[in-house]
């Protein structure tokens, strides 16, 4: 007589324990990439802030330069300080009251490799 029940559920509290720590994983994850892409939008908030107020400081120091120089001598000279995927100036003009207005956007990659995607993040910053 053999003492083998088909029923038998031996095992399964692993196959559980495998299937929570998984979720577990993603949800941190998901988290982890949420969280990064967040500051990761807020480091490209300030540089744009920064950026627009250095062109504007530039063109009240010089008004007969021209905003697209201006700012492209502006990126030439700080792009490099930061460590941004693709950082480019989408727009960068000026506006009524001669304020300063840029549109600048980066590429966020996830820093969870299961989590997959890249995206583009854009931020605007006007300077008076």
């Amino acid at each position: 007589m053999s003492s083998h029940n088909p029923f038998d559920e031996s095992g399964s509290g692993l196959i559980w324990f495998i299937s929570l720590l998984a979720l577990v994983t993603m949800l941190s994850g998901t988290l982890v990439s949420a969280s990064h892409q967040y500051l990761f939008a807020r480091r490209v908030t300030d540089y744009t802030e920064q950026y627009v107020l250095a062109v504007k400081t530039r063109i009240n120091l010089d008004s007969r330069e021209l905003i697209s120089e201006v700012g492209r001598s502006v990126f030439l000279e700080t792009a490099s300080q930061f460590n941004f995927a693709n950082l480019r100036v989408r727009s960068i003009d000026i506006r009524a009251g001669r304020t300063v207005h840029a549109l600048i956007c980066a590429t966020w990659s996830p820093p969870v490799p299961f989590v997959m995607g890249t995206k583009e993040i854009c931020e605007e910053a006007f300077a008076r």
